[in-house]
């Protein structure tokens, strides 16, 4: 029982590196780390693009870490950062097209990866 355990484990790690191959093919690098990729959800989540002091305050974060992350995202042009038109102080994040994009693939391979753990255990 040990070693099926243990060839299922290696199967699944194996099926993760097939999709961060085929992210690299789509040019959506997926060396993500967790709260990056919770801000590119909670960036997608917002009707109007969220302030850096929003995405913050929503994931518990110091609003120096939120920066930080996003400047990453930014760099890797997931993400846009923009003044906001009314009041110049206050800096907002949008999604680019890319971003979108790597957000819809990870969210796919995301559901597909529990979907088949939760198979394998069952």
């Amino acid at each position: 029982m040990v070693r099926e355990g243990a060839c299922h484990i290696e199967h699944f790690l194996e099926r993760i590196d097939a999709q961060d191959a085929g992210l690299a093919e789509e040019g959506i690098d997926g060396d993500f780390t967790l709260e990056q990729f919770q801000t590119l959800r909670a960036i997608d989540g917002e009707t109007e693009a969220p302030s850096l002091g929003k995405l913050s305050t929503e994931m518990s974060v110091d609003i120096s870490t939120m920066s930080r992350n996003v400047t990453v995202l930014e760099r890797n042009e997931y993400v846009l950062r923009t003044r906001k038109a009314e009041d110049g102080r206050v800096v907002v994040v949008k999604l680019t097209a890319k971003g979108r994009r790597a957000l819809e693939t990870l969210c796919c391979d995301e559901e597909e990866t529990f979907q088949k753990v939760y198979e394998q255990v069952s």
